[in-house]
């Protein structure tokens, strides 16, 4: 996110929310400054940005109409914004604009073997002191390449388990919580991820397609749709996915999906 992408976001009336990324890095023009790293708006691989988290901030309450999920990328980002998001979370609440925090929490499919992005105690003890009861979007470092895997039984229970840990702890309400799953692993484990939902009976699942990832074919949002419609749970499951424009489109973006799972399975052997 730069200054020019947000002013552009605000602009337009169709957008009604704003996901951005959170890292710690430089201002652009600045990177040799003495100053440390600070928050700032950005991608990784990218430590440079012309967008503080404070500005950003600001601008998002100026307008005071647009919700926000910020996604944060290090635990060390998490830790040092969050105090600045606790002292202007009064204003936001004014506007009426909802924040969640979103972090991979727990290693999941393709990644079982490294650390989640930030690991869910650190993410829950940062959270429990500084803003207790905003709203989260808990997700698992993965491969969306994932060769034959999806989210399993133990991956959903580790989830639930944390969460409720989490949810015991607050001195607040809980400002309710969205499972966040890829939706290509999706696809090879609803079952699992429905009894989530069901035991997280005030939660929410939202299939995404990550940044730079290939667009999945709306033959398989259709079907996802149908199966959430089937168990019941279809007004508590959304989508934020890249979908092909030509069959062609979706049946190449696939085989390539299927070579890089078979690519990342043999790196493991």
């Amino acid at each position: 996110c730069s200054k020019e992408m947000l002013r552009a976001a605000l602009m337009d009336p169709t957008i009604t929310a704003i996901e951005a990324d959170i890292l710690m890095g430089h201002v652009k023009g600045r990177e040799a400054s003495s100053v440390g790293r600070i928050p700032i708006m950005a991608h990784p691989p990218d430590r440079v940005s012309d967008l503080f988290l404070d500005d950003f901030l600001e601008a998002c309450m100026e307008d005071g109409l647009r919700h926000l999920k910020l996604d944060f990328k290090e635990l060390l980002a998490l830790q040092v914004s969050l105090p600045i998001l606790a002292s202007h979370a009064k204003r936001f609440w004014e506007n009426g604009q909802s924040i969640f925090i979103n972090a991979d929490i727990l290693p999941g499919p393709g990644r079982k073997g490294a650390p989640a992005t930030i690991p869910a105690d650190e993410f829950f003890a940062a959270v429990l002191g500084h803003c207790p009861g905003i709203p989260l979007s808990l997700g698992w470092t993965c491969c969306t390449a994932a060769f034959g895997e999806g989210y399993t039984k133990a991956d959903c229970e580790e989830m639930l388990r944390v969460y409720k840990e989490y949810v015991h702890k607050l001195p607040v309400a809980s400002g309710g919580v969205v499972f966040a799953v890829s939706l290509r692993l999706a696809q090879k484990s609803f079952p699992e991820l429905v009894n989530l939902l069901r035991h997280a009976p005030t939660s929410q699942l939202l299939l995404w397609t990550g940044n730079g990832e290939l667009a999945v074919s709306p033959t398989t949002v259709t079907r996802l749709r149908s199966w959430a419609k089937n168990e019941g749970v279809s007004e508590r499951v959304g989508f934020d996915c890249r979908t092909s424009e030509t069959v062609l489109e979706a049946w190449c973006n696939d085989l390539l999906i299927c070579l890089g799972g078979i690519w990342h399975w043999l790196g493991m052997m």
